[in-house]
């Protein structure tokens, strides 16, 4: 343990999410998303529930609850796409494993039979980046209740949206 992280455990500090700055940045983005991943029981059930609202809120709470659960992850990765906007080279590696976890992310909509496409999930996503940003940083408004708003985004962003069904 480096003489920082022990000085932050002896006040009670919590770790930083990339404890070694040795361990580069492929490393350092491969343990956030290991850490936020959901659980494997998760992806047992895509697509064996009904495709509702509903549904579409429990998804998108499930994601809250792990994300702010661990609240150190999110704004490290925040700060590492910060980084990577003034460093070319890092946004390249960067952007490959943001790219992948979209697509898996809009995968996951899909095939839950969630309301609403690939843009509607789009939208979510947003969304849900701009809520976490102010429950774990610096708040606007103070929100740390999370559940009423996750329920009006989805319903606002999704309600008046059909499932995308997959062709027969």
């Amino acid at each position: 343990m480096t003489m920082r992280l022990a000085q932050a455990a002896k006040y009670g500090h919590p770790a930083p999410a990339f404890p070694r700055a040795r361990c580069g940045p492929r490393r350092a983005r491969g343990r956030v998303f290991e850490r936020l991943a959901p659980s494997p029981d998760v992806a047992e059930h895509v697509g064996a529930l009904p495709p509702t609202l509903q549904q579409a809120t429990a998804s998108v709470q499930d994601f809250v609850t792990r994300t702010t659960r661990q609240p150190e992850l999110t704004p490290a990765l925040f700060e590492l796409r910060l980084k990577a906007a003034r460093r070319p080279g890092l946004a390249q590696v960067l952007s490959v494993t943001l790219d992948r976890n979209y697509a898996l992310n809009t995968g996951f909509h899909l095939q839950a039979r969630l309301p609403g496409g690939a843009p509607e999930g789009a939208l979510l996503h947003y969304a849900v980046d701009g809520l976490l940003l102010d429950v774990l940083t610096v708040s606007i408004n103070g929100c740390r209740h999370t559940d009423q708003v996750v329920s009006k985004l989805v319903r606002r962003l999704l309600g008046g949206a059909q499932a995308d069904q997959p062709p027969s």
